[in-house]
């Protein structure tokens, strides 16, 4: 430990998740904290999670979306192309 405190926060400051037995968090709600690594891991891993999780919805909504129209379309065309033949 230096003897001037300000440096000691400064260096504690900056130490990555794999230094020491602190982590400075970088950003979000604990900006600014230094944290354990367990608390850092758990942190990174439930963003993690949240992240996985609107990935996953984001796709299922888009995909249920394109084959919504898909078939709308679908039918549609065909429904117009019978009911022009239908006319004449």
């Amino acid at each position: 430990m230096t003897t001037n405190w300000l440096d000691e926060l400064e260096q504690r400051r900056f130490l990555g998740p794999e230094e020491g037995p602190h982590a400075f968090f970088p950003l979000g709600a604990f900006q600014g904290y230094l944290l354990s690594k367990q608390a850092y891991r758990g942190i990174i891993r439930s963003a993690h999670k949240r992240l996985l999780l609107y990935s996953l919805g984001i796709t299922a909504v888009t995909t249920a979306l394109g084959v919504f129209f898909g078939i709308h379309f679908y039918t549609m065309t065909w429904g117009g192309c019978i009911l022009t033949l239908l006319n004449f």
